[in-house]
């Protein structure tokens, strides 16, 4: 093996944990292969491996529950495979899609955290986290925090104290990782980086909504601002009776939010909101069933979160997923419904595709087209941005492939299941994205069931 397995020809993805609110399990990392044979090299603390991915297959890699550890993994972008991160304690989990941190990468690296409210339950120690890994020695770090907080060098004893809203700057080297936490919302914090970083975002085990009785684990790998986009579709999650909540950050002032939700067709809600601040989030329910659209007159990250179980007949805790903006799809995406561990998960997926490419003998899960699946569609609008088909199905565990039959054609993708007390949930579309989607499709046609 080469002294430097991370070569040009390789995307670099660094993987950390956030501390969850036990230490009692290894954390797992799965890797996803497409179509074809994918090699990958590993660099662990203790040692480096080459691994070469067999198509369609996963491969599973278990690291120690040790917050200091970090995990660098080369792939080659041209295999589309894909880098899952799953921390699992009992009753607390949630998965997250690495995605390589140089792909995007500008002279300063800049990124918003996002977390959730403070439990009303004031005797509740757990916290909202950042995670910030160094790519390479002698990265400065700039943190604006939302809230007073601590810094944490995994390299070093004590604590930094940050400021809400004054900046601290703290230097990072090579798989060097800070932790950045609070007892209270970290949500809108400001991290830009001098070199390239992976940042990972929030919250050791979150009660959502915040007056419900029990937490779980909450963890996304944070998009840099520059990928950021403008137009994001949002599904009411399957398998629940209760709806969902979502964050729209700001990333500029001057923010502006439009939103629209339908259900069987009917206007729900019609609004447009703002102006935000940089940093500051628009909070907003959508009911069981409610598809929504999220219009921004400047980039801005939208979250979703999966909320408590409130009395349901499946039981099902937090998670939190980051969207992909539908106007930067993937045509063939490799996924996982994690069939691992304690927890026995009832899975779902949400498939957002352009309109004029809905074709359910088009669309192919594990090469078998949808139309032979029992699912649920309906149809989405935006000024600005075209029509949209969003697809709501369960899926059995295990490792899937879902691709359109068309080259032109791209497909947004979240995956989620609910199990006794934990859930999780993921996107993968940071990974590649490669498809811009420009509708052809801008009228306000009815969707052909």
């Amino acid at each position: 093996m080469n002294a430097d397995p991370f070569g040009e020809c390789q995307d670099s993805y660094f993987i950390g944990f956030l501390n969850n609110k036990a230490a009692s399990q290894n954390r797992l990392v799965f890797l996803l292969s497409g179509r074809k044979e994918a090699p990958v090299d590993l660099s662990l603390p203790q040692y480096t491996r080459e691994l070469t991915l067999v198509p369609h297959r996963i491969t599973g890699v278990s690291i120690a529950p040790d917050r200091e550890i970090v995990t660098q993994f080369g792939a080659y972008s041209s295999d589309r495979s894909i880098i899952l991160a799953y921390n699992e304690e009992s009753a607390s989990a949630d998965a997250c899609s690495s995605f390589p941190i140089q792909a995007n990468y500008r002279e300063i690296e800049e990124y918003r955290a996002v977390s959730f409210h403070r439990s009303y339950n004031r005797d509740s120690t757990f916290n909202s986290t950042i995670l910030v890994i160094g790519s390479e020695d002698d990265t400065q770090v700039n943190i604006t925090a939302t809230q007073n907080s601590v810094g944490h060098l995994n390299s070093k004893e004590g604590y930094t104290h940050i400021r809400k809203g004054e900046m601290s700057s703290i230097t990072i080297g090579k798989y060097e990782s800070l932790t950045i936490s609070s007892v209270m919302d970290l949500t809108g914090t400001a991290i830009t980086a001098s070199h390239p970083v992976a940042v990972y975002s929030g919250h050791e085990c979150a009660n959502i909504p915040r007056y419900s009785s029990s937490c779980d684990h909450l963890v996304e790998q944070i998009p840099p601002v520059n990928v950021l986009g403008t137009c994001y579709v949002a599904a009411a999650f399957a398998g629940r009776d209760n709806g969902d909540y979502i964050r729209v950050v700001a990333v500029n002032p001057e923010t502006y939010i439009k939103v629209r939700c339908t259900k069987s067709g009917a206007v729900q809600y019609n609004e447009e909101v703002g102006p935000f601040s940089d940093g500051a989030f628009f909070e907003f329910f959508i009911a069981m069933d409610w598809h929504c659209t999220f219009d921004t007159n400047k980039p801005a990250m939208v979250v979703q979160f999966s909320g408590t179980d409130l009395g349901e007949s499946d039981s099902s805790d937090p998670f939190m997923v980051v969207l992909s903006d539908v106007k930067k799809l993937m045509n063939e995406i490799p996924f996982y419904s994690i069939d691992f561990g304690g927890a026995s998960y009832t899975h779902y997926i949400n498939v957002v595709v352009p309109k004029e490419f809905y074709d359910n003998t088009a669309i192919l899960l594990d090469d078998d087209p949808l139309s032979s699946y029992e699912h649920l569609i309906e149809g989405v609008k935006f000024d600005k941005c075209g029509n949209f088909v969003v697809i709501r199905l369960a899926v059995s565990p295990g490792y899937h492939f879902l691709h359109h039959s068309s080259p032109e054609a791209g497909l947004g993708l979240t995956v989620y299941g609910f199990a006794a007390d934990t859930s999780y949930g993921y996107s993968p579309g940071f990974k590649q994205g490669e498809i811009i989607h420009n509708s052809k499709d801008t009228q306000n046609t009815e969707l052909e069931q």
